[in-house]
């Protein structure tokens, strides 16, 4: 193995911060050296991808369900006491058939937060046995996010291990997803920004590896407050991976954030095509946050990401749509599917959330009300890639401990529904698709007045072959 080499440079007005790091870790060459940044072979998430709230499959069998989905008893996973929170899922094997539950976990409500990690094999026999649990050595933070990257390894946008630290934020260098060693990692935002974490997407990620950037790029999408303006700004970065031979991140400073507002700003993104699709609340075209005031984020705005030559680690931004929204978005997800992907927008005060459909350019349709809950408001709601569709999941407030589920199809039409009976009030959905697309383990946080609990159900259907 090469020893491993940290270095900072601004060798180019375009980069404010580039890192590279050297391994050899199982890595494989192929003589065709040059691979594009994303999946040339068409649109929709990395395989299980999971951005702490959102997962996909690309390249998934078209599902036909009927009229109900087969879904499990959930299961507890074991946290060994204290308050567990944020699950967020990761591939703990190339193979997919390891699972591994990220959460945070406090010894009291009072904190302070570590993250840790618990593994099972969820896709054969149910309940599953869970394997290990490890704690995230030096993490500290109540939020994170977590997505794969190649060879079972995960990558991690966290909060800096030293308390002490004016870094206030990081992305880490590749670890282990079953048993994370220690933590190499590169500053994104100190912590007079007060930096959050939101989402991290999964660039190009199948071989022969190329000696350039592109090979298992990651975005990472923070919200912070903008030192100029005092406004709310959604930054972004561009991570190597370090897997393989080539790691770093890369921003730029001349480039506005993707977006600004006067309030926290909500966001999430998936890959299509060659290009990456962020949809985010925003109170301001796409400028700069000082070049003018920002209001409420009540619109959805539509940023797309397009990759340049593919030995280069180059991209164009632009806005490509946005929606004007009549109350401030309090939640953002999104779902891949093969020519674009679903957008589900909550805004504050309204029963329901909304669907849009985004195409592979970025451009939306007119909104649509999702299903109405039973009685009341939903109170939690998520969205993921299920076959040539999405699974919605949501909870409302007459149900609290009832997780509804209903599977769509490319058109946004209800086929199956079903349903998840949770031990507690359920809060913070996540997902992981399996990677032959035909089954969706769903996790969540469960509270009651005597505990709280991560748990998790599995989900499927008959697949059309």
């Amino acid at each position: 193995m090469l020893p491993r080499l940290l270095f900072t440079r601004s060798s180019s007005p375009s980069l404010v911060r580039a890192v590279l790091a050297l391994s050899l870790v199982g890595a494989s060459f192929g003589c065709s050296a040059r691979s594009p940044l994303l999946d040339a072979g068409g649109g929709g998430a990395g395989a299980g991808e999971s951005v702490g709230g959102t997962g996909g499959a690309a390249g998934a069998r078209p599902l036909a369900c009927g009229t109900s989905l087969t879904v499990s008893s959930p299961i507890t996973i074991d946290t060994s006491g204290g308050v567990p929170d944020e699950p967020a899922f990761a591939f703990g094997s190339n193979d997919g058939s390891v699972l591994s539950v990220f959460h945070t976990w406090s010894p009291t409500d009072a904190g302070p937060a570590e993250i840790h990690v618990a593994t099972l094999e969820p896709w054969g026999s149910w309940p599953p046995a869970q394997g290990g649990a490890w704690t995230v050595p030096a993490a500290q933070g109540s939020t994170f996010r977590v997505a794969n990257v190649a060879y079972g390894a995960i990558e991690m946008i966290v909060h800096s291990p030293d308390p002490a630290s004016t870094d206030g934020m990081m992305i880490t260098q590749p670890m282990s997803s079953t048993s994370p060693g220690e933590i190499v990692g590169i500053p994104l935002a100190a912590e007079s920004e007060s930096p959050t974490p939101v989402s991290m997407v999964r660039g190009y990620d199948t071989p022969p590896i190329a000696l350039n950037w592109g090979y298992n790029a990651m975005l990472a999408i923070w919200d912070s407050i903008d030192a100029p303006s005092g406004q709310h700004a959604l930054h972004m970065a561009v991570s190597g991976t370090g897997v393989d031979l080539l790691g770093g991140t890369v921003m730029r400073p001349d480039e506005p954030p993707l977006a600004c507002a006067n309030g926290p700003i909500h966001a999430d993104g998936i890959r299509s095509g060659k290009s990456w699709l962020v949809a985010a609340s925003a109170g301001a075209p796409l400028r700069a946050c000082g070049d003018g005031p920002s209001t409420v984020p009540s619109t959805l705005a539509l940023d797309r990401l397009v990759w340049g030559p593919a030995d280069s680690i180059d991209w164009t931004l632009e806005r490509a749509d946005a929606q004007t929204g009549d109350a401030p978005i309090e939640s953002v997800h999104m779902a891949a599917v093969h020519d674009g992907g679903w957008v589900l927008v909550g805004r504050k005060g309204h029963a329901v959330p909304d669907l849009v459909r985004v195409d592979a350019k970025g451009k939306l349709s007119d909104p649509v009300a999702a299903t109405a809950a039973d009685t009341g408001s939903v109170r939690e709601a998520s969205i993921v890639s299920l076959g040539e569709g999405i699974l919605v999941a949501y909870v409302d407030d007459a149900h609290p401990r009832r997780i509804r589920l209903e599977a769509r199809d490319r058109e946004g039409f209800v086929g199956a529904v079903g349903s998840v009976e949770a031990s507690g009030d359920v809060s913070e959905l996540t997902f992981m698709t399996a990677k032959d697309g035909a089954s969706i383990v769903v996790g969540y946080r469960a509270t009651t007045q005597a505990e709280t609990a991560i748990e998790i159900s599995r989900v499927g259907c008959q697949v059309t072959q």
